[in-house]
C-alpha cells in the first residue's frame, strides 16, 4: 500500500492550518502534510497512479486505508448507501462502464449492470434506489434502478445530455447537470411530479452538485469567476456564494456528515489531492498526498441514531 503513515507534530499542523487559511491552497504547494489527528471519519475515493486505478476506503482517524478494487482501467465516482454499509461506483467492464456494488466491511461485491451501453455516475437514494447516467437511449439521460432488480426507469428525456445525478437527503429531488440550454447548468428533478426546474443559467460551467445534510444547499464546481472553484447554492433563494479561493482547479465537492466541512479535490500544478475546508474558520486541511491523482471523495454517512 502506497500510504505514508507518519504522524505530524502539533506545531507543524498548526503552522500548516495558519498558512492555508491565510493564503489558500495556491500558496501551499510544497511540503504538503499527511492526514493529521484533527481529521476523523471514513472517506471513499478514487486513486490513479500511472494508470493503475483504485477505489479506496480510508479511516482518517486511524489512518488506515483499504483497497476495494484495483484495475488498469478507470473507475467513476463512488456513492454510499444511507446506512453507510454499501458503496456503488462505475467501473470500466470490458470496454463499457457498468455499476458495481460492494460492501467494504466484507469485501463482497458484484456488477449490477453488464450490457453494451454505459452506466456510470451512480448516486444512492435514502431508500436504496440508485440514480445513474446511461447512454442506452443515445444521449446521456438519468435513470434509476435497484440492486435487487435491474429494470432501469428513465427519468429525463432527450432534451440534452443529463449527467451527475445527486439525490436530496429526503430522496424527493434529484439535482443534475444538463446542457439542454446550451451551457452546462444545474437542474432539479422532482421525484413525485417528474417536473424539471433550472437552478442556474450561467455562461460558464456549473457541474458536480452535492447536497448539504439539511437539503437546503447545493455545492457545485463552477468556472463562472475564472478558475474552477467550489460554490454553494441556496436552493430556496437561488443565492450563490463562492467558498474556495485561489488559482487551483477545485472539483467534486461534498459535505461531511455534520455539514460543517466540505471535502473536495484540488488540482495543484497538475496533481490532484483531497482537501477539507472548515466552513466556520475557512481553514483548509490536506487529506491526501501520496503522489497519485486522488479525487471524487465522499464521506461515509453517520450511523443512524438509536431512538
Amino acid at each position: 500500500m502506497r500510504f505514508i503513515r507518519a504522524n505530524l507534530g502539533l506545531i507543524f499542523v498548526l503552522i500548516s492550518l495558519i498558512i492555508l487559511s491565510t493564503v489558500g491552497l495556491a500558496g501551499f504547494i510544497a511540503n504538503r502534510p499527511q492526514p493529521t489527528p484533527t481529521l476523523s471519519g471514513t472517506v471513499a475515493y478514487i486513486s490513479d497512479l500511472d494508470g493503475t486505478f483504485e477505489i479506496l476506503v480510508w479511516d482518517l482517524q486511524e489512518n488506515k486505508a483499504d483497497i476495494l478494487q484495483r484495475q488498469q482501467t478507470a473507475f467513476d465516482r463512488p456513492s454510499w448507501s444511507a446506512d453507510g454499509n454499501t458503496l456503488v461506483f462505475g467501473a470500466d467492464n470490458e470496454g463499457n462502464f457498468d455499476l458495481f456494488v460492494t460492501q467494504p466491511a466484507s469485501g463482497s461485491g458484484r456488477f449490477i449492470t453488464g450490457d453494451s451501453t454505459n452506466e456510470r455516475q451512480p448516486d444512492y437514494a435514502p431508500d436504496g434506489t440508485i440514480a445513474f447516467v446511461s447512454d442506452r437511449g443515445g444521449s446521456d439521460s438519468i435513470y434509476t434502478v435497484t440492486t435487487s432488480n435491474f429494470d432501469p426507469v428513465q427519468l429525463t428525456g432527450d432534451e440534452g445530455n443529463d449527467t451527475l445525478p445527486a439525490y436530496s437527503p429526503d430522496g424527493q429531488r434529484i439535482a443534475f447537470v444538463s446542457d439542454r440550454n446550451g451551457n452546462l447548468d444545474l437542474f432539479l428533478y422532482d421525484v413525485a411530479t417528474a417536473g424539471v426546474t433550472p437552478l442556474t443559467n450561467e455562461l460558464g460551467i456549473d457541474t458536480q452538485p452535492a447536497w448539504s445534510p439539511d437539503g437546503n444547499t447545493l455545492l457545485f464546481a463552477s468556472d463562472r469567476t475564472g478558475a474552477q472553484k467550489i460554490h454553494a447554492l441556496n436552493v430556496q433563494s437561488g443565492e450563490v456564494v463562492q467558498i474556495t479561493q485561489g488559482s487551483t482547479i477545485d472539483s467534486f465537492p461534498s459535505y461531511t456528515p455534520d455539514g460543517e466541512r466540505v471535502l473536495f479535490t484540488a488540482n495543484i500544478d497538475g496533481n490532484q489531492d483531497l482537501f477539507i475546508l472548515r466552513l466556520e474558520s475557512n481553514e483548509y486541511v490536506p487529506v491526501t498526498n501520496t503522489g497519485a491523482q486522488e479525487s471524487m471523495g465522499t464521506f461515509q454517512p453517520a450511523p443512524p441514531v438509536e431512538g
